[in-house]
């Protein structure tokens, strides 16, 4: 006996939870996935050394080296429309700002457009009221930092 595509919908609904209810992140885990695969290649194509893809339990995502310097990269990718970047740490409701201890620079990435903002000035300007940043943000308070690779001002 065939089931029709709405009928197993149905049965699959109510014999366990939608996997969206049981991974409720996993557009944003997609997400930041996309976002690191593809700062991944981009750092590759401008030279920089990639020194590791961490432990998805570092607080950063990787760490590069840069005229002869360690960054510690935490890399934000959007897909929302309008763009927005939730830019804190953390899971399961517990979040807290990405700090110099633990961050050296924060990347914003959309489409081909990357924000590469050293953390203090990114927390400075940010003025830590915010957990996400737009697009129109981004453009207004980091514009020397976007496609800027060199990691500084």
């Amino acid at each position: 006996m065939s089931m029709s595509i709405e009928e197993n919908d149905k049965w699959f609904s109510l014999s366990q939870p939608h996997p969206e209810e049981m991974f409720p992140n996993t557009r944003q885990v997609a997400s930041g996935q996309a976002g690191e695969a593809k700062f991944l290649s981009t750092m590759r194509d401008f030279g920089v050394i990639i020194e590791s893809d961490v432990s998805k339990r570092e607080p950063h995502d990787f760490v590069i080296v840069v005229d002869n310097k360690r960054l510690r990269v935490q890399v934000k990718h959007t897909i929302s429309d309008p763009p927005n970047w939730i830019v804190v740490a953390g899971r399961a409701g517990v979040y807290k700002p990405y700090t110099k201890d633990v961050v050296d620079v924060m990347m914003l990435a959309l489409d081909d457009s990357y924000w590469c903002i050293p953390i203090e000035e990114f927390r400075n300007r940010l003025q830590l009221k915010k957990h996400s940043v737009s697009l129109s943000e981004a453009n207004s308070l980091f514009s020397e930092f976007k496609n800027n690779f060199s990691f500084s001002k």
